[in-house]
């Protein structure tokens, strides 16, 4: 079993994880690219302001010198904070290394120890030809979707997508920010018990949510809270 996971935009580099895998050479072509960028037109590609694109030209262009960090421990994003990194066994991390996988648009498909480096791109990035054009994924089965959207279209395989909703006074809603969160506390859940087949997962009930086998099908668990949350 494989999951697949989404990183972030927000990176951190000061504590750095004592461990690290060299990620594969397929990054250069694009980072060789993205480096004859100006500031400008960083800014135009991205659709950002000068400060952001400052921040990725910088990036770019001093990334053989710039430090690394596994990828686990370099994301911060909502849906990396429900992590308990610190606690992890070194079982733990193994099978963390052995099952997860994150779907990167600049790095192509890294584990949670791949260093990484800071950097700004991401699938929406209008590059021609596309990103997802660029990266040809394929990964052995059966794969646990815990991805956003945007990165789980990257890869053309079957796969068991987790959604989760809040329950409205009947009415069914999917909040992007809870169910970020609700992915990480997953995830943790997944590295903690090492779970090893996807039907282990309607076991979940962290943050609240339980499985819903009326509103799941085989390709697609729903997991369902009420509006009002309980404290954890």
């Amino acid at each position: 079993m494989k999951i697949i996971y989404s990183p972030t935009k927000t990176m951190q580099f000061k504590t750095l994880h004592p461990y690290m895998t060299t990620p594969n050479d397929y990054y250069k072509p694009l980072l060789a690219e993205l480096q004859k960028y100006s500031v400008k037109k960083l800014s135009t590609l991205y659709g950002c302001s000068v400060a952001i694109a400052q921040t990725a030209y910088d990036s770019f262009q001093g990334y053989d010198l710039a430090p690394s960090n596994a990828a686990l421990h370099a994301y911060t994003g909502l849906a990396y904070q429900a992590l308990r990194l610190k606690d992890y066994t070194k079982s733990q991390w193994e099978y963390a290394e052995d099952t997860i996988r994150i779907i990167d648009a600049f790095y192509g498909v890294i584990t949670p120890l791949t260093g990484i480096k800071a950097y700004r791109l991401d699938f929406h990035t209008p590059l021609k030809p596309s990103l997802y054009m660029n990266w040809q994924f394929k990964l052995e089965e059966p794969i646990v979707n815990l991805a956003s959207l945007e990165y789980s279209k990257a890869l053309n395989q079957p796969m068991i997508s987790i959604e989760f909703y809040e329950n409205d006074n009947g009415k069914l809603i999917n909040k992007a920010t809870y169910a970020k969160m609700a992915r990480g506390s997953m995830l943790d859940y997944c590295i903690t018990n090492k779970i090893s087949v996807p039907k282990q997962l309607t076991s979940f009930n962290q943050l609240g949510y339980k499985y819903s086998e009326n509103h799941s099908t085989k390709s697609v668990y729903v997991f369902i809270r009420d509006e009002k949350r309980p404290n954890k």
